[in-house]
């Protein structure tokens, strides 16, 4: 029983999830109808003095045309949930693979040692190598295979979610253009195709993230998949902001994000940790990193953030 009344059960989620609000309102109505023409044969039954067989009879097709609707809906809210729940874990995965081998830091650090044939450059730094890049997997099938189910969700899911995969494939393109240029000739288009992968990186980071907002209802592992993406998110926005610092046109987009960072990254911090139940541990162990990774781009202190925003809202 207790497996039935868990977060995660496809009967509970039945009753809250926001991805099957048509299909909860449906079921409602066919239920309600159910009842009330259920108690309307009971009256007509006892005006019209009618035999209990023909009362049964009108019983019986209420509750099978009921049922099948019943029925249907469930199965529909099933699929929908399941729908929701395979790109989420397919999206999220990916980000954490990436958060992992910490491939923001990583692509960061081989832009800024890619030594230009200028005499400023620093001829003790190693020059980074990138060799040939050859995708032979698919890294993503449950959106190869799963594409079409993405109409039963809602506008703006499907486009927070096509939108991740998009930048994942564009970036995994440019990565190949990057490692198939050689030769000290090559460096500045090199330079300018890994500041495009950076680029890709951080705004399919930045869908994942929405994704994640919309597809994950279960608020202690949403608050960690947040966490796990804006861990790469985040130093990938605070290299590029510092990049097109002269560039009008990168740098107003850009800039639009920079007060939305300031307000969420603190008030995430702040709500997982005023939580005490135990499936907050697992977002509670990520949040030092986060808050160091933030102070890192941003330069200031989470206290000084939240203070800042106090002072506006009381304005």
């Amino acid at each position: 029983m207790s497996r039935i009344w868990k977060e995660s059960a496809t009967f509970r989620r039945l009753w809250h999830s926001q991805h099957i609000g048509d299909l909860r309102l449906i079921l409602s109505v066919v239920l309600t109808m159910m009842i009330v023409l259920a108690i309307s044969f009971i009256g007509f039954a006892y005006e019209e003095s009618w035999k209990i067989r023909e009362l049964l009879t009108i019983w019986a097709g209420d509750l099978t045309i009921g049922g099948a609707i019943v029925a249907w809906a469930y199965q529909s809210a099933s699929k929908r949930l399941g729908v929701v729940d395979l790109f989420a874990c397919e999206i999220v995965t990916l980000c954490r693979v990436c958060t992992i081998v910490n491939a923001a830091q990583r692509l960061i650090d081989g832009f800024k040692n890619l030594n230009l044939p200028a005499p400023s450059a620093d001829p003790n730094k190693p020059r980074t190598e990138f060799g040939r890049f050859t995708s032979q997997e698919d890294y993503f099938p449950v959106f190869a295979q799963n594409a079409s189910d993405l109409q039963i969700l809602e506008a703006d899911v499907v486009t927070n979610v096509t939108a991740f995969y998009t930048y994942m494939k564009a970036m995994r393109d440019y990565l190949r253009q990057l490692g198939e240029l050689h030769g000290e000739a090559s460096l500045e288009r090199q330079r300018g195709i890994l500041l495009n992968v950076i680029y890709m990186l951080f705004l399919g980071f930045e869908s994942a993230r929405r994704s994640v907002a919309d597809l994950v209802e279960f608020e202690p592992t949403r608050a960690e998949d947040t966490i796990t993406i804006l861990l790469t998110e985040l130093p990938a926005y605070g290299f590029l902001v510092g990049h097109y610092l002269d560039e009008d046109a990168h740098q107003a987009r850009l800039a639009l994000r920079w007060g939305d960072y300031l307000e969420t990254v603190p008030e995430l911090l702040r709500n997982i940790a005023s939580r005490t139940d135990p499936e907050w541990e697992r977002a509670k162990s990520l949040a030092p990193e986060l808050e160091r990774r933030y102070r890192q781009v941003f330069s200031r202190s989470i206290e000084r953030v939240e203070r800042g925003i106090a002072e506006r809202r009381a304005a």
